[in-house]
């Protein structure tokens, strides 16, 4: 291609990819996100330059005595009853953006962590991140966007 050609093609694509980038590019980065935080939860652990592992549940510690704390010893980490935490995340897209989010009210102490919780201050609750900056997912959304460009270049 002769870069009159490429020039030519570029300014006809050009509104294309702008609205694209500012409409579809943040419901994909978003969804791809939301998805990427979800998986942590059958992960086990939070995935940034590898699987971080959550430290285990003082649950799966100690000997069930009840078939309800059997129960509850079986399960994954952070699922508790009824799993509402990894079914929390979710995003929202704006105008050349996407928030990600995890509306469930304990969200926050669990993705960072907390000292001094519980009536009497003195439940610690280690830090088990499910959310947040990511090198895969960062390298998920770059990936996929450069797909969805270059077949929208490719379209004229």
């Amino acid at each position: 291609m002769k870069p009159e050609e490429f020039t030519l093609n570029l300014k006809r694509v050009r509104p294309d990819i702008e609205r694209w980038t500012r409409l579809t590019a943040p419901r994909v980065a978003g969804k791809i996100a939301a998805d990427h935080f979800t998986e942590n939860f059958q992960k086990q652990g939070f995935v940034n330059g590898g699987l971080r592992r959550w430290k285990m549940a003082r649950r799966k510690e100690v000997e069930p005595k009840t078939r309800r704390q059997r129960t509850l010893a079986g399960r994954p980490v952070l699922t508790g009853d009824t799993a509402d935490l990894g079914r929390g995340v979710g995003y929202e897209v704006g105008r050349a953006r996407a928030t990600v989010f995890n509306d469930v009210s304990y969200a926050r102490v669990h993705n960072r962590g907390v000292k001094n919780a519980g009536r009497d201050h003195n439940v610690v609750i280690p830090k088990r991140q499910f959310m947040g900056d990511s090198e895969e997912l960062d390298k998920k959304i770059k990936k996929e966007i450069a797909k969805k460009l270059k077949r929208l270049s490719e379209k004229r």
